[in-house]
């Protein structure tokens, strides 16, 4: 269900809640009593006779309904702040729904495309066919104009706000792809260790430890010490949970950003440079002069990541892939 409250500056009654269920109900008491001002707003849709990945699953297949909504309800409610009787609704089963005239009569889609924001200002959109790698322009270029109608008194600067997203993007992909190098650091070196074990002696071992220790500590930064939290205790906020809040908060306002968000984001690209050169160190010198290392001993192969290696007879001239 959604439930929703008219801003006191919005034309239409500011003590009169809306709320959303498979059909929309108005209150004209805040909430004494609700009144039907539709029918049925959804689509009748039955989850468990939809078709997924060819198949229409049984009740009992593995998660089948854990990320799914009931379906039959409003999860979405808007009303216009320009124009009385004006709202929109969404529905959890694929509907849009619009009424002008205080929810007497409704129109309904359930073609809804992608609406990218942008900030106000002149733009060109061109229309272009790209087939086995030639680029053909089929129309445009054309102007346009995209003007703010939203009359929120608590809007920030859009370009601002435009900026930030942008900062927080990169930043965020930064980080994901140390997770990512991380991880794989992680798998080489537990790959490294059996091999280890077969020719190489317990300080070998206590090495591989040693590295797989820093690579704790940077991950207890980027995503937290699971150790410790599973325990129920307190732990700082990690890097990627802190973008993760950062850009959830981000989603559905036209404000922004707050100085809360920037010191926040701050603090996260601070925290990350402080353990991006440890990881580099890592994944580009340590673990490579333990793999050559282990290739010298004769070390026999266990799959996994690929690892650069110099060759003692070729120079930077005759460098090849060994996979351990």
């Amino acid at each position: 269900m959604e439930l929703g409250y008219r801003p006191a500056d919005q034309p239409a009654q500011p003590d009169a809640p809306l709320l959303g269920a498979n059909r929309l109900f108005r209150s004209d008491d805040r909430g004494d009593s609700w009144t039907a001002v539709s029918g049925d707003l959804t689509s009748g849709v039955d989850r468990n006779r939809l078709d997924v990945m060819g198949t229409v699953w049984s009740i009992d297949a593995v998660a089948k309904n854990r990320s799914t909504s009931f379906y039959g309800n409003i999860v979405a409610l808007d009303e216009s702040p320009l124009e009385e009787g004006v709202l929109y609704v969404g529905t959890d089963d694929g509907l849009v729904q619009v009424t002008r005239d205080g929810g007497r009569t409704w129109t309904r889609t359930d073609q809804v495309g992608d609406a990218p924001r942008a900030v106000a200002g002149a733009y060109t959109v061109e229309l272009h066919r790209r087939a086995r790698g030639d680029e053909t322009l089929l129309a445009g270029p054309v102007a346009f104009e995209v003007r703010d109608l939203v009359r929120n008194p608590l809007a920030g600067d859009q370009e601002a706000k435009l900026a930030f997203e942008l900062e927080l993007q990169d930043t965020y992909r930064r980080v994901e792809a140390a997770t990512r190098e991380h991880r794989l650091a992680v798998d080489r070196l537990q790959r490294l260790r059996t091999a280890a074990a077969i020719v190489a002696g317990p300080e070998m071992q206590a090495r591989i430890g040693a590295l797989e220790d820093e690579l704790r500590a940077v991950w207890s930064v980027l995503d937290g010490d699971a150790t410790i939290a599973q325990r129920e205790e307190p732990t700082p906020m990690p890097v990627r949970e802190r973008l993760g809040r950062i850009s959830w908060s981000l989603r559905a306002t036209t404000m922004g950003p707050t100085q809360t968000q920037r010191q926040s984001l701050a603090i996260a690209a601070q925290e990350f440079a402080a353990v991006a050169p440890d990881l580099a160190r890592l994944v580009d010198e340590e673990i490579p002069a333990l793999v050559a290392e282990l290739e010298v001993l004769g070390a026999p192969f266990t799959g996994g990541g690929d690892h650069l290696v110099p060759d003692n007879d070729g120079g930077d001239e005759a460098r090849r892939w060994r996979r351990y």
